[in-house]
């Protein structure tokens, strides 16, 4: 199993799923760990944050989001993380970070690293970006 990191029979995969469900939802665990059979499903996801901090209420969402991140990957700079989850972890660590940001006010962008036609960029909240391949008019 991948999140044990033990050897486990097949008929015992749906009782250890479910074991780790009710784990994660008592609150034991940060991120509900999925089984998938075929291994490769695995991509490179990049998470940046911006949060603005200027009162009690931005830094606890800063905090939210580096604990929230962190379940998932690791720092690699400070408003920065790298994961390496399979799709349905990803889209369960986005929908968890929309929930913590405040789209008003805070920036949160995921740039997924596969081999397939380039990176993908999703950008939420302020600070729109411009396109680097479009013309400038000056």
């Amino acid at each position: 199993h991948p999140f044990l990191e033990e050897k486990i029979k097949w008929g015992l995969v749906p009782h250890v799923q479910a074991t780790l469900l009710a784990r994660h939802l008592r609150g034991d665990l940060d991120a509900y760990p999925s089984f998938l059979w075929k291994q490769g499903l695995a991509m490179y996801v990049l998470i940046t944050y911006d949060i603005r901090t200027v009162d009690a209420d931005g830094r606890r969402r800063l905090r939210q989001v580096a604990r929230k991140c962190r379940a998932y990957g690791q720092r690699v700079q400070n408003s920065v993380f790298e994961c390496k989850v399979d799709p349905t972890q990803c889209k369960q660590l986005e929908l968890a970070l929309l929930d913590i940001i405040d789209l008003q006010e805070d920036s949160l962008r995921f740039y997924y690293l596969g081999k397939d036609k380039g990176p993908k960029v999703t950008h939420y909240g302020v600070k729109e970006s411009y396109d680097l391949e479009a013309a400038i008019i000056i």
